[in-house]
């Protein structure tokens, strides 16, 4: 027979977070654009596309020249393009998760890519 727990679902849920949050590990660092044309529409299509391949949160903000700070799911390509981030651009590029170490550096290898990157 099966116990029944007689706290409510979400909190069960929250509860499981917390505790998968436990083994998540972060990698997080400042990268200057390289790209040629900045995140294009291209360069944009390929980060996502990666971004999605490994088990972790990647999350990218950029700082405009006024002063004011954006911030990007790197899972979604409309949240990439509208960061609108230039070559030049210091991107704070940061990772939460199983495999954060190897999604930061598959992420910053395509934004420090001197030449064109394909799709």
């Amino acid at each position: 027979m099966h116990a029944i727990s007689r706290e409510p679902a979400h909190e069960q849920r929250q509860r499981q977070r917390e505790r998968d949050d436990d083994d998540d590990e972060t990698s997080q660092g400042v990268v200057t654009v390289r790209l040629p044309h900045g995140v294009s529409a291209t360069a944009a299509r390929v980060l996502v596309r990666v971004a999605r391949t490994f088990c972790a949160d990647v999350v990218l903000m950029v700082c405009d020249d006024h002063g004011r700070t954006s911030q990007a799911n790197a899972r979604a390509l409309l949240d990439v393009l509208l960061l609108e981030a230039r070559r030049g651009d210091a991107v704070v590029v940061r990772c939460v998760g199983p495999e954060a170490s190897a999604a930061y550096a598959a992420v910053v290898s395509i934004l420090l890519a001197e030449g064109a990157v394909d799709a």
